[in-house]
């Protein structure tokens, strides 16, 4: 018969109730450690989370703040060779060209297909009791739709705003009649209802300078006049507008629960009979940015060397914020 194979020393000793007990030992060792690992990384997480959610509610109570500061980046002084610069055009001969658009070369795919341009008969209504004309307004409202884009660009949960020039409401209700045809194409670039805001400057009557918002997100379309006109037949027309944009591009009825606000009390008035277009193009440069409308009859005359100064530079004043 096969002799019975005697064990090595060192595995008898693998069988003792010593190393038994040892090998127990450090198997709970390693399970302690393993438990106070996954503690430690849940307490790790749950402060992690904590942090994020500080940080998100301290960018959320900062956000207005800091969007307010760069909507009033417009009142920071203008040097003196800016001054200059914008008096010089304000006083060019009619015809000389004074800013031409961006056109193809702009970033924002919007603006690759306008072809603005500003001559010194329309830098000339700058001047301190001028009358904007739509060249002027128009301007501005292409250098807010960059300076949109570049808020956007350093903010990716940030929605766009859209801005129309002063000739849509032109078309849409030209000879005083509703025309959605008219501005069907409009949008043929973009989804108006994925933007957060969307202005519209509206000459009434080609005496007088307002400014309409839609406010996607609260469903309000509102108005915004220097001279306190409720302005009823552009909001009006403005909401008839996005329900039939929202049916021949969605598919679909516009949800209700619309809001149309009259001018507020808390819009800016004008003193006089010739600052419209600049408390217009103003109520959209602060609007887009935030939800207050930081400015009084006293900044109009700076506002005017800025924009000059703005469309000379074609770019908003940002003061290196953006």
């Amino acid at each position: 018969s096969a002799r019975s194979r005697r064990l090595p020393a060192a595995e008898l000793a693998a069988f003792s109730p010593r190393a038994a007990r040892a090998k127990e030992e450090r198997g709970w060792e390693r399970r302690k450690a393993a438990r106070e690992a996954h503690v430690e990384k849940r307490r790790q997480d749950h402060l992690q989370r904590i942090r994020a959610e500080q940080e998100a509610e301290e960018s959320r109570r900062a956000g207005p703040a800091r969007l307010l500061a760069l909507a009033n980046r417009a009142k920071d002084p203008i040097g003196d060779d800016d001054r200059r610069r914008a008096h010089r055009a304000i006083r060019a001969p009619d015809r000389e060209l004074v800013a031409e658009m961006l056109g193809k070369n702009s970033p924002v795919e919007v603006l690759k297909f306008v072809n603005a341009e500003v001559f010194g008969e329309h830098a000339q209504r700058l001047s301190p009791s001028g009358w904007l004309v739509d060249e002027v307004v128009n301007y501005y409202m292409f250098l807010l739709q960059e300076r949109d884009a570049l808020v956007c660009a350093a903010d990716a949960t940030r929605k766009p705003c859209h801005f129309f020039n002063s000739f849509f409401f032109t078309k849409l209700l030209e000879n005083g009649a509703y025309n959605y045809r008219q501005v069907r194409r409009w949008t043929k670039r973009f989804d108006l209802f994925s933007r957060s805001k969307v202005f519209a400057p509206v000459n009434v009557g080609n005496m007088h300078w307002c400014m309409v918002m839609v406010d996607v997100a609260r469903k309000e379309v509102r108005y915004f006049d220097s001279m306190g006109a409720g302005g009823e037949p552009y909001l009006k027309a403005m909401k008839r507008y996005l329900e039939d944009e929202h049916r021949a591009k969605k598919g679909s009825e516009l949800e209700g629960g619309w809001t149309l606000t009259r001018t507020t009390r808390d819009t800016p008035r004008q003193t006089n009979g010739y600052d419209c277009g600049v408390f217009a193009s103003f109520c959209a440069h602060y609007m887009s940015l935030q939800e207050q409308l930081d400015f009084s009859q006293n900044d109009i005359q700076h506002f005017r060397i800025r924009m000059m100064v703005d469309i000379l530079n074609k770019r908003i004043h940002t003061g290196g914020d953006v």
